[in-house]
């Protein structure tokens, strides 16, 4: 019963384009997440909120691609980067 509860809250890859270096990437987040959890080749895993997601999506890709960068400093060892307001 327990395998079929963690199934359900898992939801189907989609495919997307980066919102850092426009390739081809796929969502990768849990079903309820509130933004995106990304798989680019380019840019490896990240995650976004939804709430920043807009506003991220204005700049330029060179200052996307700043905030990636400083988003994994601040992840810790292992953990996916999250791209959020300390990232601007």
């Amino acid at each position: 019963m327990m395998m079929l509860l963690l199934a359900n809250k898992k939801k189907k890859a989609k495919q997307m384009q980066c919102p850092v270096c426009s390739n081809q990437a796929v969502d990768i987040g849990p079903k309820g997440f509130d933004g995106k959890v990304l798989r680019c080749p380019q840019c490896k895993d990240y995650e976004i909120s939804a709430t920043f997601l807009l506003k991220f999506l204005a700049w330029s890709r060179e200052d996307r691609g700043v905030a990636l960068a400083k988003a994994r400093q601040f992840a810790a060892a292992g953990c996916r980067p999250s791209i959020d307001i300390r990232c601007a």
